[in-house]
């Protein structure tokens, strides 16, 4: 009965705890922190980007094509909730808070563009419809003609 009790007690305190640092996380972040996240998930999209392209273009050998496919899908589904603070600076141009609602509908488009070509890629590997996949997930310029800094 004691250790329950003890346990009950933890929950209890975390339960307090957990909204109080998360409150206390909110007011400590700063904008170049902010900026600055944004910035390392767009340098890993672009990344992953020039490795397909790579090994598409047989430049590289890759059999695991579809790792970097999930690698780019989980960053556009990071860079999401990054641009969700009305943080501007670095790249980014207001008119990503303006119209962000076509902003994270872009991002749902490559989302959805890009499990598309993981199914692909696990399928047919480096070869086949991989490449004609690879340019619907990598159209990451109707994007940044719109939101990013030249």
């Amino acid at each position: 009965m004691r250790l329950l009790n003890g346990v009950c007690g933890i929950l209890m305190a975390a339960s307090v705890a957990l909204p109080v640092a998360s409150a206390n996380a909110q007011q400590a972040m700063r904008d170049e922190d902010v900026i600055a996240y944004r910035q390392e998930i767009m340098k890993t999209m672009g990344a992953q980007s020039a490795a397909i392209g790579q090994i598409l273009a047989g430049m590289v050998p890759d059999k695991m094509l579809f790792s970097h496919f999930e690698i780019l899908l989980n960053s556009v589904r990071q860079a999401k909730i990054a641009f969700e603070p009305h943080v501007e600076g670095g790249d980014a141009l207001p008119a990503i808070w303006k119209n962000h609602a076509d902003f994270n509908a872009k991002l749902d488009e490559s989302e959805k563009n890009i499990v598309k070509a993981i199914e692909i890629a696990k399928k047919d590997g480096a070869g086949g419809r991989s490449g004609e996949a690879a340019v619907g997930a990598l159209s990451c310029k109707s994007c940044h003609d719109i939101y990013k800094k030249p």
